[in-house]
C-alpha cells in the first residue's frame, strides 16, 4: 500500500511543482530497505518527498541546490503518519497527505519564504538543522488525529501557526482528556516518544512549547503517566521546567557604578 501511496503523492506533487519550476528528477526516484524518496529540483532549492518505512511516515523536505543537485542538508517542512488498516483507510490517508503537501508548496508567498530560509541556512552550514513547531504539531497528529484539520484551519485563518496559543488552545485540552482517562500504554508511549524526539531535535520554540506550555500545565498525576517513557534528556528537561512553575523571572538589575567611577565622572564634568 505504501508504494501505491508514494506513487500517487509524487504524481500529484509533480503536477503542481513542475509549474513552479521544480521538475521531477527521475534519477532521484529510489526505493530501498529504509523507504522511498523522490526529488523535485529547481534553480535555488529542491523539494524532496520521503517515505520512512520504519516510522511509517511521509515527509516533505527542502534544501538548497548546488551544481544542479540537492546539497543534502534537508530540512523538514511537513510529516504525516501513513499506517492504514485497510485499502479504504490507505486511500483516505493518501488523499490527506497529498492535500497537506500540496498546500505546503502552493501556500501564498510560501516559495519566497522557503527560499529565504534556504539562503539563511546556507550562511549557517555548520549548524545542525532544527525542526520547527509546525513539524512538531504534525507529529502529534499521530496521537491526536483531529489536530490535522485544526492545523489547516489555523494556517488558513492566521496565515501561520501561533506556536504557544495553538498549544494551549488545541493540544493541551486533548492531553488532559487522554491523561485523565483510561489511556492505553501505546498511546502514552507514542506521545512521550514524540516529545522526547522533538525536544532533542526541535528549535527553541519547540523546546518552550513542550516544557513551559504543555508539560508545565499538567498535574503531577498526569506527568507521572508520561515520564516513564521519556528519554533521560526529556526527563531532565521536564523536571527543570516544572520547578519553574509559578515563578516569575526577575529582570536584570542595573549595575551600580562604583563610588570612584562616580567621582571621576563628576570631576570630568567640572573641567
Amino acid at each position: 500500500m505504501e508504494q501505491k501511496a508514494f506513487k500517487q503523492v509524487v504524481t500529484r506533487l509533480r503536477a503542481v511543482l513542475e509549474k513552479q519550476g521544480f521538475p521531477l528528477n527521475q534519477d532521484s526516484v529510489c526505493q530501498n530497505s529504509e523507504g522511498m524518496h523522490a526529488f523535485f529540483i529547481g534553480r535555488e532549492m529542491a523539494y524532496g518527498v520521503f517515505y520512512e518505512a520504519e516510522k511509517k511516515r511521509f515527509i516533505l523536505r527542502y534544501c538548497s541546490v548546488e551544481n544542479g543537485q540537492p546539497e543534502g542538508k534537508w530540512r523538514n517542512r511537513s510529516a504525516l503518519l501513513f499506517d492504514p488498516e485497510n485499502e479504504e483507510d490507505a486511500s483516505r490517508q493518501t488523499d490527506s497527505i497529498i492535500a497537506d503537501f500540496t498546500d505546503e508548496v502552493t501556500e501564498k508567498d510560501n516559495k519566497e519564504a522557503v527560499v529565504q530560509r534556504v539562503t539563511k541556512h546556507r550562511r549557517h552550514r555548520g549548524e545542525e538543522s532544527k525542526t520547527d513547531a509546525l513539524f512538531f504539531y504534525n507529529r502529534l497528529v499521530n496521537v491526536f488525529p483531529e489536530l490535522r484539520e485544526e492545523i489547516i484551519q489555523e494556517r488558513v485563518t492566521y496565515g501561520q501557526i501561533r506556536t504557544a496559543t495553538f498549544a494551549r488552545e488545541k493540544v493541551l485540552p486533548k492531553m488532559h482528556t487522554l491523561l485523565q482517562g483510561d489511556a492505553q500504554k501505546q498511546q502514552l508511549k507514542k506521545l512521550a516518544e514524540i516529545y522526547s524526539e522533538l525536544y532533542a531535535n526541535g528549535d527553541t520554540d519547540v523546546h518552550a512549547v513542550i516544557t513551559f506550555v504543555l508539560l508545565n500545565s499538567l498535574s503531577d498525576a498526569e506527568v507521572e503517566k508520561l515520564e516513564p517513557y521519556f528519554t533521560p534528556e526529556m526527563k531532565i528537561g521536564c523536571q527543570f521546567a516544572r520547578k519553574m512553575r509559578g515563578k516569575k523571572l526577575k529582570p536584570e538589575k542595573p549595575k551600580k557604578q562604583s563610588k570612584n567611577r562616580v567621582v571621576a565622572t563628576l570631576n570630568d564634568m567640572e573641567r
